[in-house]
């Protein structure tokens, strides 16, 4: 009877941390995406200088490196780094205003942050 008990303590604990895991991945890409699509209609907006969105990209590297940190716990740090190496890219981008490859980045960072969805989504390999 104490092993069964044990058992569903532990089941409905790791039930609980993936619950909890899912929430706070899906708040991170959700917010991630709606900053990017934003980002990427400004720069659509103001082709001949998007340099002047440089502390904008900024602000989203922080936001993404400080999530990071928590997200390194649950995934593989190769999923993480390439949503950072693409940020790392758009701000250099951004910076010397080559606006073709800053949107190729944009798209792609918005495809990451829905493509992730299933690789940082609720699964067991993730929460052991």
């Amino acid at each position: 009877m104490k092993k069964g008990i044990t058992v569903l303590i532990i089941f409905i604990i790791t039930i609980a941390f993936g619950i909890l895991e899912l929430i706070a991945v899906r708040n991170t890409l959700t917010e991630m995406e709606t900053v990017i699509v934003t980002l990427y209609d400004k720069y659509e907006d103001n082709e001949e200088d998007i340099s002047i969105y440089y502390d904008e990209i900024t602000l989203v590297k922080e936001f993404w490196e400080k999530k990071e940190k928590w997200l390194c716990f649950l995934f593989n740090h190769r999923d993480l780094s390439t949503i950072t190496d693409s940020i790392n890219r758009l701000q250099a981008y951004t910076k010397n205003n080559d606006y073709d490859n800053s949107v190729c980045e944009l798209s792609l960072l918005r495809e990451y942050s829905t493509k992730s969805y299933h690789i940082m989504g609720f699964n067991i390999h993730n929460i052991l």
